[in-house]
């Protein structure tokens, strides 16, 4: 495979690949200096105690919010971020879903 080839957007994403053998990094690592390119680190996303109760409490409704949301994260962070916020999206679910069994088991 010739790395001269490949664009500069697709060298920085074969680097963010943890999968790859480490004799080809070198090589790609190498081919960046060449180019004179930098490598950015994504940046931690801190989940804030608002934000969680927001993603829970409204996890049943705006679906569109979620999807749009979610997709930001993991265009702007990295999976696990994606992962944590669908994570507090799905204890949402849960979470109701359990309340309104009881209710109707109970109360009505």
């Amino acid at each position: 495979m010739s790395l001269e080839k490949l664009s500069n957007n697709q060298l920085l994403h074969l680097v963010d690949n943890g999968n790859l053998d480490s004799h080809f990094l070198e090589n790609i690592e190498k081919e960046i200096n060449l180019r004179g390119l930098e490598i950015l680190e994504k940046e931690q996303f801190i989940f804030s105690s608002s934000l969680k109760i927001k993603i829970i409490l409204s996890s049943l409704f705006l679906f569109l919010f979620h999807i749009k949301a979610s997709s930001l994260f993991f265009i702007q962070y990295d999976k696990k971020t994606y992962r944590k916020y669908w994570m507090y999206f799905n204890i949402g679910v849960i979470l109701k879903t359990t309340l309104f069994l009881i209710y109707v088991r109970y109360c009505l």
